[in-house]
């Protein structure tokens, strides 16, 4: 710690003289300056998605999503770089039945459920979840949810471990990486089906497991 009255700059000026001094002679020898890294910046959202939540639909302000969010079990929100992307992005789940309206004392079905993916079938490269949630080429498992498998985007696999106990999930980068790693826990017996709740699972309840 510097001294009050002695300006920091001398301070590191006076300790590189001092490690400069110490290494003369010494073959090899260098002295490093050496900084705090910085922290990457995170990429700002331009709007926010809550599929699962007091509300679901497509929103500007954290606040406002946060609003529809805290305290409900299983909520599933997303942000967006673009409203373009986010709004595409609900629009698609929507089609789908993937969204559903919820309270922190009621936990509904989601009536069609997203399936894993097929390793030898091609995905969907319109579908806009692949455009917009997994532009950094990660997959998402489910080793113990309701469909376990590998998915390919975040939405897909949150869906399926919906109200269920311990939960067990993660994401992976490249796509041969995650169904490598899927096959030998399933090979391992580390995979099973969990019903939840609301499909009267015995050991479903609200998820608060982090995702990994």
């Amino acid at each position: 710690m510097s001294h009050p009255l002695f300006p920091l700059r001398l301070l590191i000026e006076c300790c590189r003289s001092i490690a400069g001094a110490a290494t003369q002679g010494v073959p090899g020898a260098h002295v490093h300056a050496t900084s705090p890294r910085k922290k990457k910046p995170k990429t700002k959202k331009a709007a926010y998605v809550v599929f699962c939540g007091r509300r679901c639909g497509v929103f500007d302000d954290w606040s406002e999503t946060k609003v529809l969010v805290s305290g409900v079990p299983n909520c599933i929100y997303r942000g967006y770089t673009t409203r373009e992307a986010a709004r595409a992005a609900f629009q698609y789940a929507v089609e789908r039945s993937w969204t559903r309206v919820a309270d922190a004392a009621v936990t509904t079905p989601i009536p069609a459920l997203p399936q894993p993916l097929d390793p030898n079938v091609a995905f969907d490269t319109n579908n806009p979840l692949t455009q917009t949630e997994a532009l950094d080429d990660r997959w998402y498992i489910v080793y113990r949810g309701i469909c376990p498998g590998v998915y390919r985007s975040h939405l897909e696999c949150q869906l399926n471990t919906l109200g269920v106990r311990r939960s067990l999930h993660e994401s992976i980068v490249g796509r041969a990486a995650a169904f490598a790693k899927y096959n030998r826990a399933l090979a391992g017996g580390q995979v099973s089906v969990v019903p939840p709740t609301y499909y009267g699972g015995v050991d479903g309840a609200n998820d608060t497991d982090p995702f990994i």
